[in-house]
């Protein structure tokens, strides 16, 4: 669904609702998969102040852990305001301050605002806290084994 930026904020619209995967191309590139979610994105701004929109996201995602290989769930909340600039040049010339802009010339994609901050929200590395110990099944016990699986162990418990 496509919005107006500014007009959407003047007249202070909202849309909830449920996040859906497949419309988290972005994400899943990224080795994500979304499993359940929900947004809110609300536009605000004041008569003779800026324009803005805020988004808020929490979702469950799935990725695999980089340090055992299982299967890593995470809870992300993203809460972000958004001021609507007059097109990308003003944007870029505010750059200087802590305040987040986007350009509100164009048409924008809310799906597209709602993966955004669901990547910004996302950990640098997805990893358990601590893994659970992973069953080695039985394999060859020669040399080169027991040092591999020595190898093995020690880098598990770190």
């Amino acid at each position: 669904m496509q919005i107006d930026p500014f007009e959407f904020a003047r007249r202070r619209d909202r849309r909830q609702g449920e996040i859906v995967a497949a419309e988290m191309g972005r994400v899943a590139a990224l080795g994500w998969q979304a499993l359940e979610g929900t947004f809110d994105v609300q536009g605000g701004g004041s008569d003779n102040g800026p324009s803005w929109i805020d988004v808020r996201v929490a979702a469950r995602l799935r990725t695999i852990c980089q340090r055992c290989l299982a299967d890593l769930d995470v809870e992300v909340k993203a809460d972000a305001h958004l001021e609507l600039a007059a097109s990308e040049a003003a944007v870029n010339a505010a750059e200087d301050d802590d305040i987040e802009r986007i350009d509100g010339s164009r048409p924008l994609e809310v799906a597209a605002l709602i993966e955004d901050e669901l990547i910004l929200a996302l950990p640098m590395v997805g990893r358990h806290e601590v893994c659970e110990a992973t069953v080695v099944p039985d394999r060859p016990q020669g040399p080169l084994s027991k040092a591999l699986g020595a190898w093995t162990s020690k880098r598990l418990a770190d």
